[in-house]
């Protein structure tokens, strides 16, 4: 259940149901960047707890990374347990289930993508997967994850917290400013909020 399906009421009170028990939430760079830009970074991490791979928040800016409490150690890499107490985003172990391919010297393993290794990670927890990139979404919900976007995540902060009722609007505005969804990836938020308003 997740971005790719959005073709009946039953499938968005499915996710709905799901998202009321979410605690852990494995995220991509796009979306924490998504997230910090329209304001609504601190309503995440106050109702899930956030993670990401080193490989991702690598790719955040500077600035983003330390408005989550991600620090680095000596020559740039980023070191887990050299954060902050209580940062907005942990940074866990990348799972590298890489895959084999046959070749004449034997098997060999081929390298993994930084989307590829979120994928891996989230199976390897079961956590759910907060994404922007298309890939990572098909990519997950392939693998029988939960999957969702900030478009529909901001929906549920609307619906689950005091502080995204204020914002939601103004999150909404941002967040269609800076990005483009298609009319299927708007009706799948849209479906969403019909099904946490008659839920919830």
């Amino acid at each position: 259940m997740g971005i790719n399906r959005p073709d009946t009421e039953a499938d968005a009170e499915a996710f709905v149901e799901a998202a009321r028990h979410f605690k852990d939430i494995l995220a991509d760079t796009s979306s924490l960047i998504v997230l910090a830009d329209i304001g609504a970074l601190e309503t995440a991490a106050s109702l899930w707890r956030l993670a990401t791979i080193a490989e991702a928040a690598e790719e955040a800016r500077p600035e983003l990374r330390a408005q989550l409490g991600i620090t680095e150690q000596q020559g740039g890499a980023l070191d887990p347990a050299d954060s902050i107490a209580r940062p907005l985003i942990r940074i866990v172990p990348a799972s590298h289930a890489a895959p084999t391919v046959p070749s004449a010297k034997g098997p060999i393993t081929k390298g993994m993508s930084t989307d590829q290794k979120l994928v891996e990670t989230a199976k390897a927890h079961r956590w759910p997967v907060l994404a922007e990139d298309r890939k990572i979404l098909i990519a997950a919900e392939e693998a029988g994850l939960v999957c969702f976007d900030c478009l529909v995540a901001i929906e549920l902060f609307k619906a689950l917290s005091d502080a995204g009722q204020e914002a939601y609007p103004r999150w909404h505005r941002r967040i269609t400013e800076r990005n483009t969804y298609t009319a299927y990836r708007r009706s799948w938020a849209e479906q969403i909020a019909i099904a946490l308003q008659k839920l919830m």
